[in-house]
């Protein structure tokens, strides 16, 4: 690493998963699955934010597919009011989480580099068996004001127990579908929010372009029958060709 003391390898960090809002869980993933050739599995719901997701699981990592379950409740939290908007406004590639086993050193780190963050959140959801998960999430910004624009940047999640991570799976069932890179975004960002997109420029599986507002806006996908590039527009697409 050129910068001293930020450890990707050390401290863990690797793409946990990425949130895709979708209008509903019966077709939209199911249209996304077989245009890119991954499998839909089992998912849950997020009682305190309104959400419920289906997942289509990676090689240490997943895509979740998020869409708005109570919008009353959904209204009351960071991830509903996110989800809401990202489907509203046809963005659909709404954030992105980095995995770290040491949450304690990235929280150091990007403090030092971008200022004071917000406290850690706990978070959990019920599996589609009843069983519940959990974490915790670093967010790099403040969430206590409406979401107006798209998702600036990514959070950090340390699960509570790794094994329930569902990449961990994904690593037994689909060993060569994986998000090879994430480009994001940094044109017109302030002077924290440039720090931050500094540091995870940094990552080995992320690209900045310098051109386009702040957020994820495209990932590379490969599977072993596909290599695609996923894009709001794409992926709004999908929605569209399944309504018809």
């Amino acid at each position: 690493m050129n910068d001293i003391g930020f450890d990707e390898r050390a401290w863990g960090l690797a793409l946990d998963h990425l949130i895709i809002a979708v209008p509903d869980l019966e077709h939209a993933p199911l249209a996304f699955a077989d245009a890119y050739k991954v499998e839909i599995s089992g998912g849950g719901v997020h009682p305190r934010h309104g959400t419920a997701n289906k997942l289509a699981l990676l090689n240490g990592h997943y895509l979740e597919f998020l869409t708005v379950r109570d919008a009353d409740v959904a209204q009351d939290g960071w991830l509903g009011m996110a989800a809401t908007r990202a489907i509203s406004t046809s963005e659909p590639l709404m954030t992105w989480a980095i995995r770290t086993t040491d949450l304690a050193r990235t929280r150091e780190y990007f403090e030092a580099a971008i200022g004071d963050l917000p406290p850690v959140e706990p978070g959990e959801r019920l599996t589609d068996s009843g069983n519940r998960i959990s974490w915790r999430i670093q967010h790099l910004y403040e969430l206590s004001t409406p979401v107006g624009d798209r998702v600036p940047l990514p959070f950090f999640i340390e699960w509570e127990d790794p094994a329930t991570q569902p990449g961990a799976a994904g690593a037994a069932i689909a060993p060569h579908s994986c998000v090879t890179q994430i480009v994001i975004g940094a044109s017109g960002s302030d002077a924290r929010t440039a720090a931050a997109i500094a540091v995870l420029g940094k990552l080995s599986f992320v690209r900045v372009e310098h051109s386009l507002s702040p957020g994820v806006h495209s990932v590379t996908l490969e599977t072993p029958t596909a290599t695609g590039s996923v894009t709001d527009d794409r992926v709004v697409g999908l929605w569209d060709n399944n309504e018809r």
